[in-house]
């Protein structure tokens, strides 16, 4: 059963065969505007992420884990015994992990060393990265193309 009657004759406005996007026009140079502040947004959030991390190990919040130094330890101890052919015998035998471990713990010193110059440089980038965030947005092309998509356009259909 049908609760609402329709009249045989229908006189509903036929409807507008453009789609409205269609009405919009070209928007792309907004677009494009829009798609590179989206890009340098995400390099801003890696960045700040970065400086976040940095300013943790600057003020000692994070430590970078310790280096092994078992090999090292027990190297120093046959030094320090003078056993010149023991010591000849493990430089031997433990040779790559013995300069593996040594690289670790010079790159753990480095990165702690280093953290206050990343910062600074962070810093830097990301102030950059604002400027050029800033000077590649066009306000007026922004308000002239918001204008002309919202510009009031009237339809007058006879009934």
């Amino acid at each position: 059963m049908n609760l609402i009657r329709r009249n045989k004759k229908s006189t509903d406005l036929p409807a507008n065969t453009a789609s409205s996007l269609n009405e919009i026009g070209d928007v792309s140079a907004v677009a494009q505007m829009f798609d590179r502040l989206r890009q340098q947004n995400a390099q801003y959030d890696q960045a700040i992420a970065a400086l976040v991390a940095a300013n943790r190990i600057t003020c000692g919040w994070d430590k970078p884990a310790e280096p092994e130094m078992t090999l090292t330890i027990q190297r120093e101890v046959l030094m320090a015994l003078g056993d010149t052919d023991a010591l000849a015998k493990f430089d031997q035998e433990h040779q790559q992990a013995l300069a593996q471990e040594q690289a670790a713990r010079v790159k753990a010193t480095q990165h702690v060393l280093d953290a206050p110059t990343r910062v600074k440089a962070l810093e830097q980038y990301l102030n950059d990265l604002a400027g050029q965030m800033v000077a590649g947005v066009n306000e007026t092309l922004i308000d002239q193309e918001i204008r002309r998509i919202f510009q009031p356009s009237v339809v007058f259909h006879s009934v």
